[in-house]
């Protein structure tokens, strides 16, 4: 079989992401908010080589929650995925906003951008800042249900990984959204339970391997992630790969 091209037909340079990320801070509300760009940094713990370093997944703030695994997405990578999925005035839902980075990155390209955060605190820490844009709101998502009035045209999230918790947001999502892009473990792509759940119902119509590890609290490399573009079609056996550096 033909091998995938890279993104965009071409091999990506090592050099084209810095070692130095910046990480941003939500301001979440249940009326409309403003996100500030607040940059801070997110480490990469450097190896031997520069395409071996790996992202951590942490910032700073009301403490992670390890049970609701509060891993955040490093701004760069937010603003990377939008930049691959949301259509310029496209409706975007963020239903695990954590520290807000995925938001802030779909508000470049869309004024219409709705986020959901179960944390109170990490909600309380939000609810300082106001702005349009954004609408925000402290629920749980899982415990929502769609309507008319919830349907938009996008879900952009990073999910909980633990206890198969990826694919039950996937499912979930897709009622919310004809389309869901997710960052995810690539663990998330196998075993037949999440076949039921997901693949064997919907399309995978892109999937985007990080070739970089994740840090949590100082541990990590013990997994791959991924960002997956599911669509609310059939499944097919066409799937574009690209890799990620």
């Amino acid at each position: 079989p033909a091998i995938p091209a890279m993104e965009n037909g071409t091999p990506a340079s090592p050099d084209a992401h810095q070692d130095h990320l910046r990480h941003g801070v939500l301001a979440r509300q249940s009326c409309p908010v403003r996100l500030h760009p607040a940059p801070r940094e997110v480490q990469v713990v450097s190896s031997s080589a520069p395409s071996d370093a790996q992202l951590r997944l942490e910032g700073t703030g009301p403490v992670q929650k390890k049970e609701l695994s509060q891993w955040w997405t490093p701004q760069p990578l937010a603003n990377r995925i939008a930049e691959w999925c949301v259509q310029p005035g496209a409706t975007v839902l963020e239903p695990c906003a954590g520290s807000g980075n995925l938001l802030r990155a779909c508000l470049a390209f869309t004024n219409d951008v709705t986020g959901f955060e179960i944390d109170q605190e990490w909600f309380a820490v939000a609810a300082a800042e106001t702005t349009v844009g954004a609408s925000l709101t402290c629920l749980d998502f899982m415990a929502e249900e769609p309507d008319s009035s919830s349907s938009r045209d996008i879900v952009v999230m990073n999910p909980p990984y633990e206890k198969g918790q990826d694919a039950a947001w996937i499912a979930h999502a897709i009622m919310f959204a004809p389309r869901v892009v997710a960052l995810v473990p690539s663990r998330t792509l196998y075993g037949a339970k999440k076949h039921r759940q997901i693949w064997s119902r919907y399309r995978l119509a892109r999937v985007a391997h990080l070739v970089r590890r994740p840090i949590f609290k100082g541990a990590g490399g013990k997994f791959d992630l991924c960002v997956v573009d599911v669509r609310r079609e059939p499944p097919s056996l066409a799937c574009e790969v690209s890799w990620w550096l």
